[in-house]
């Protein structure tokens, strides 16, 4: 019965109409395509434009080939209150970006012969208060904390944010979050995301070179890429040099408080940086860790990375 019903006219002129509505509904129901736009002014435009309607009060961006910097600057405001724009230096902090340039602090060390990704946390750092099940036969190595397959839980909200007037550091951090360097799987077998990781990272830092994670990464990570605006400061200073955050609340842009700072030595989510020094970090990326023709960090890091 199908063989002759494809053979017939009627069934032909059906298909073809049936094809027709199939082809030209799609397009008829799609909306104009907006322009594209075709340069950088008119890119910014449509961004300023979009800010607008999604109330953003202001933001950094770089715009980079691997040949050049195309744009490095800002658009809105980084103080709403004092009325002061944003251009490229202005620094912002920059969150989980922070872990990156943990990462690259740790390969330099892996590289100079200090430390092995491969190495058991337990005997780079036995001080530190962790507890693995499985430390026999899946031990928590650097890899793992680097990775996100050490097994250990993430930060609980509660002790996220530190409204005191000083900062933990060294040893007295991962004492503090001590209830979360308990790993729940064996390291090594499955990822999960946790800031832990890297403040541990950032105590191994300073157990290994005897300096803080800080200077060593500006020395040895941001000066080589000349991001000489960049910095890792917990508390940030009302001198104009950093964005002011905010958050919304009732259709309004609320200051976030000036006592509102991460409960940790920072190694995970404390960088603030510009869109002249970022422009340079893209860049560097592009060219296999290379800036203006000179090697600035072995172009294996990124493989390993």
């Amino acid at each position: 019965m199908i063989k002759p019903l494809l053979k017939s006219k009627g069934w032909q002129r059906y298909c073809l109409f049936l094809s027709m509505i199939l082809i030209s509904a799609p397009a008829s129901a799609q909306p104009p395509a907006r322009p594209t736009p075709q340069t950088v002014p008119e890119l910014l435009q449509g961004i300023d434009q979009i800010m607008e309607r999604q109330r953003i009060p202001g933001l950094m961006l770089a715009i980079v080939t691997r040949d050049s910097i195309l744009f490095a600057g800002g658009l809105g405001h980084s103080n709403v209150e004092a009325g002061r724009k944003v251009d490229g230096r202005q620094k912002f902090r920059l969150g989980s970006t922070t872990k990156m340039m943990v990462s690259l602090g740790m390969l330099h060390l892996a590289h100079a012969g200090k430390v092995s990704l491969d190495a058991k946390l337990a005997d780079v750092a036995p001080e530190i208060p962790f507890h693995n099940r499985w430390e026999e036969t899946h031990p928590v190595r650097i890899i793992n904390l680097l990775e996100h397959t050490s097994g250990f839980t993430d930060v609980f909200l509660n002790k996220t944010i530190n409204l005191g007037a000083t900062d933990r550091q060294g040893l007295d951090v991962l004492n503090y979050y001590k209830s979360q360097l308990e790993t729940q799987f064996k390291p090594g077998t499955m990822p999960a995301y946790t800031n832990i990781n890297y403040t541990i990272l950032g105590y191994v830092i300073e157990s290994v070179t005897g300096k803080a994670w800080t200077e060593y990464i500006q020395q040895n990570v941001l000066i080589p890429i000349g991001m000489t605006h960049t910095d890792f400061n917990l508390r940030l200073p009302d001198n104009g040099e950093y964005a002011q955050g905010y958050y919304t609340r009732g259709g309004q842009q609320i200051p976030v408080p000036d006592n509102f700072t991460l409960n940790s030595n920072g190694a995970h989510g404390s960088m603030n940086s510009c869109a002249e020094d970022m422009a340079k970090l893209t860049k560097f990326f592009l060219n296999d860790c290379r800036l203006d023709t000179m090697q600035r960090l072995a172009s294996s890091y990124l493989d390993q990375m």
